[in-house]
């Protein structure tokens, strides 16, 4: 099926909360970071500031999933949308 969805291209302040903040969960419960990160000089263990340092480099797979009216979905690359939001 080859419909055409009707979204923003915009990465709204909501999903950007929980990109980051899942994936900063992540980090706190012991998940690995990734090994081609790089972290500012001095080194932050923040796990919130390492996971918007992840995101801004592209090293996270995450989809945003959103749903339509009539209760389809479709998922987006979050690196591939605008940010709204810094």
């Amino acid at each position: 099926m080859s419909t055409k969805t009707k979204s923003s291209n915009r990465l709204t302040k909501y999903e950007w909360t929980t990109i980051i903040g899942t994936r900063a969960h992540a980090i706190t419960q012991g998940s690995p970071l990734h090994p081609q990160l790089s972290l500012p000089s001095p080194p932050t263990k923040d796990p919130i500031e390492i996971a918007e340092a992840e995101f801004k480099q592209g090293l996270l797979k995450d989809y945003v999933r959103r749903y339509s009216p009539e209760g389809e979905y479709h998922d987006c690359n979050p690196l591939l949308l605008k940010m709204c939001r810094r």
